[in-house]
C-alpha cells in the first residue's frame, strides 16, 4: 500500500535486522519514513540505508568513546554526529577531538569536541597529518605573537638610563 517495489521491501528488512528493529511496527515505520521522502526506488534506498547504517555504526563508537549509557541522544546531539560525518571525519579524527576535549576540561563533552571539529573543518583540516600541521602552525603564530607582545612591552633597564641621562643633559643645555 506504500508503493514500494519487492527489492526496496527486502533491504528495508534487511536493514531494520541489521540494527535490531525487527519488530513489524518498527519496520512499517521505517518504511513510512522512507516514503515520506520520497525514497522508494532501489538505488536511492540502497543510499540511504548506507547513510543510515554508517551513521548507527558512528553513533555506537562515539557512545563508547564518550561512555554514554544507553539513552537515546538529542536531537542536538544527533545533529553534531551528522556534521561530523558530512565533514569526513571517522572516529580516529573524533578521537583526536575527544582527547584535547578531556586534556581542557577534565571530562568528555560533546558540545565542546563538536566546536573543536567544526573549526577544524572551517580550517579545511580532513586527515589527521593536515589537522597536526594545522595545529602546530597555530601553535607556533601563538608562541610568535606572544613573544613579540613580550619583548614589545619591555625595555632595557641600561637604554631607558641612557636615554634619560640624555634628556636630562639637552634640558640643562637649554638652560
Amino acid at each position: 500500500y506504500l508503493g514500494m517495489n519487492e527489492e526496496c521491501i527486502l533491504l528495508l528488512l534487511a536493514h531494520c535486522k541489521r540494527i535490531g528493529k525487527s519488530s513489524l511496527r518498527s519496520i512499517e515505520k521505517y518504511a513510512y519514513s522512507m516514503v515520506d521522502r520520497g525514497i522508494n526506488d532501489v538505488e536511492t534506498m540502497e543510499n540511504e540505508i548506507s547513510i543510515l547504517e554508517a551513521m548507527h555504526t558512528f553513533e555506537g563508537e562515539v557512545r563508547a568513546l564518550f561512555g554514554m549509557k544507553s539513552r537515546a541522544l538529542t536531537s542536538k546531539e544527533g545533529k553534531m554526529l551528522s556534521a561530523w560525518l558530512s565533514f569526513g571525519y571517522d572516529i580516529n579524527i573524533v578521537r583526536m577531538a575527544y582527547e584535547i576535549t578531556v586534556n581542557a576540561t577534565g571530562e568528555p563533552s560533546l558540545p565542546y569536541t563538536n566546536a573543536i571539529l567544526e573549526k577544524w573543518n572551517a580550517n579545511a583540516w580532513k586527515t589527521a597529518a593536515e589537522i597536526e600541521a594545522g595545529m602546530n602552525a597555530e601553535r607556533e603564530k601563538r608562541e610568535n605573537a606572544a613573544n613579540k607582545k613580550e619583548l614589545g612591552n619591555s625595555f632595557d633597564t641600561d637604554d631607558f638610563f641612557e636615554a634619560a641621562l640624555q634628556r636630562g643633559f639637552r634640558e640643562r643645555s637649554r638652560e
